[in-house]
C-alpha cells in the first residue's frame, strides 16, 4: 500500500470515530443530564455550554463563566429550575421545560429584584460540546 493511501485510510479512521464519539447516544434520562452539552437560542445570538455545575455563556463578543445549582427537578414535567451565579454574586433563576426529546426547551428567567419571569426564549441542542 502507497503512503497517500494509509494516510487516507488513516484520516477516515479518525475521522469516522471523531463523528461517532461526538454523537453517541445522549442520557436524557432526567432534566439534569439533559441540560448538559452545548445549546443556543432560537435566534442564533446566545450559546450556552453546560457542564455538572458550571455555565458558560457566549454571544456579542464576550463569554459569561457562571456556576449554577438545581433549585427544583421535574423529572415527569420534564423541568428543572436553576440558580445561575456570576463570579460577582449577581444572577438569576431560570425555568427550564424540555421538549419531550429534549432537543429543545424554552427558558424563562427571573432576576433576583424581580418578581416576575422574563418573556420565554427557546433554547435548541447543539452538541455535547461543554466547552466553546
Amino acid at each position: 500500500m502507497n503512503r497517500f493511501l494509509r494516510y487516507a485510510l488513516l484520516a477516515l479512521l479518525i475521522g469516522t470515530a471523531t463523528f461517532y464519539g461526538q454523537n453517541a447516544a445522549r442520557d436524557t434520562s432526567n432534566p439534569e443530564k439533559s441540560l448538559l452539552g452545548h445549546w443556543v437560542t432560537d435566534d442564533g445570538e446566545n450559546h450556552y455550554y453546560i457542564s455538572a455545575g458550571k455555565l458558560i455563556l457566549t454571544g456579542d463578543n464576550r463569554v459569561v463563566n457562571m456556576t449554577y445549582t438545581v433549585l427544583e427537578s421535574a423529572p415527569k414535567e420534564r423541568r428543572l429550575r436553576i440558580r445561575a451565579l456570576m463570579p460577582s454574586g449577581l444572577g438569576h433563576d431560570k425555568n427550564l421545560e424540555f421538549s419531550p426529546d429534549s432537543s429543545s426547551l424554552v427558558s424563562t428567567t427571573k432576576d433576583f429584584e424581580k418578581t416576575d419571569y422574563k418573556h420565554p426564549f427557546k433554547w435548541i441542542y447543539v452538541d455535547a460540546k461543554q466547552a466553546p
